[in-house]
């Protein structure tokens, strides 16, 4: 059975290549970080913020601090081509002067965007030199006129090589141009007790935090990202078991309980209630016409395998055989080692097969 995808989020499952912007170089540096899809973009959400809001006379900037100035472009120094020294382009802005220092700045580009006499708007990392305060390759230089688009609390997102902080936060914008206004399949009271946001709302807060706070698991925005995503993963699971049902008829497995109970009875420990609980349900799985599909969970030493073995000789009892599959050589063995010696007071022997077990043995 093939279930179709809905047309209204044809949009968010389109390649990254739709977004203005996005070229194939871009888009397959962003499918290593991120994934193939739109969605995945969407879903790469930022780890820390970048407060720009902060708009310091020069006598209070602390060094080391973001901070943005309105200024006015006194005068350039600029170095002739090749050589060592930074350029400096000295402005005054609130309570006196701040220094912008360029290392190996074009003079075009200079002359271009801070004309002396003009005045600018300017963002980034302040420090004080020999007295002096200074910002070096300003983050943000805009004319007054676009002030508006300094963004006060910048997203920062984790990137990978090639990758650079201003492409992936344009190409999300973008992304965010094309999220639907979907029916919510979340009902209204869960949402208004969690105080969660609509999923378009949730994806827009999430990409603009406005504190480190906005950052927590917990914050409203994300909490209701991370209920649809296991939401979905939920129903992704149900559909594959009722499908699994139809398509793929089981093997009805009814054990005697011979083996298991000699098992049980020759065990040194009792085994937990959880344990109890799971063994009866595998059990029932394995009775039914149905296809088991099932994932067993559990800390370090919570007695997994001796579940598994319980599982492994109800099949025994049925008249047929069983394994028990490890990713690797040494974990064979070592499971090889546990079942053996759980088995040895019943007579039994486990065969270990491995990789370099010779055909012929």
């Amino acid at each position: 059975m093939h279930i179709a995808r809905p047309p209204v989020i044809y949009a968010l499952f389109a390649a990254l290549t739709s977004l203005p912007g996005v070229g194939p170089k871009m888009a397959e540096l962003l499918n290593k970080r991120t994934g193939r899809y739109v969605i995945d973009l969407l879903r790469h959400l930022p780890v820390s913020v970048i407060d720009r809001r902060a708009r310091p006379a020069v006598d209070d900037a602390e060094d080391g601090q973001i901070a943005t100035f309105e200024i006015l472009v006194l005068k350039a120094d600029i170095p002739p081509p090749r050589s060592r020294r930074p350029a400096r382009v000295t402005a005054e802005t609130t309570g006196g002067q701040i220094e912008l220092v360029f290392f190996h700045a074009q003079t075009d580009y200079l002359k271009t965007t801070l004309p002396v006499g003009e005045r600018r708007l300017i963002s980034g990392r302040v420090e004080r030199f020999q007295g002096r305060l200074q910002m070096p390759h300003p983050d943000f230089i805009l004319p007054k006129e676009k002030a508006d688009t300094l963004p006060q609390v910048e997203p920062v997102y984790p990137l990978t090589a090639g990758l650079k902080a201003r492409t992936v936060s344009n190409a999300i914008k973008a992304g965010l141009k094309t999220v639907p206004r979907l029916e919510d399949w979340i009902d209204e009271e869960v949402k208004a007790a969690r105080r969660w946001p609509e999923f378009k709302a949730a994806l827009l807060q999430a990409h603009a935090p406005q504190a480190v706070t906005d950052l927590s698991p917990t914050a409203p925005a994300r909490a209701r990202l991370a209920f649809d995503e296991l939401f979905a993963n939920q129903l992704a699971l149900g559909l594959i078991r009722q499908q699994t049902k139809t398509a793929l008829p089981g093997r009805v497995i009814a054990g005697t309980g011979q083996l298991t109970d000699q098992l049980l009875a020759s065990l040194p420990f009792t085994p937990t209630t959880a344990q109890k609980r799971v063994i009866s349900e595998i059990t029932t799985d394995q009775a039914s016409a149905d296809r088991m599909l099932r994932l067993l969970q559990g800390d370090v030493g919570s007695g997994k395998t001796f579940v598994a073995l319980m599982a492994m000789l109800t099949a025994v009892e049925a008249g047929t055989q069983a394994a028990l599959l490890a990713p690797t050589e040494i974990l064979a063995r070592q499971h090889h080692q546990n079942l053996s010696a759980f088995l040895a007071p019943l007579g039994l022997t486990p065969v270990l097969l491995t990789g370099a077990t010779k055909q012929k043995e």
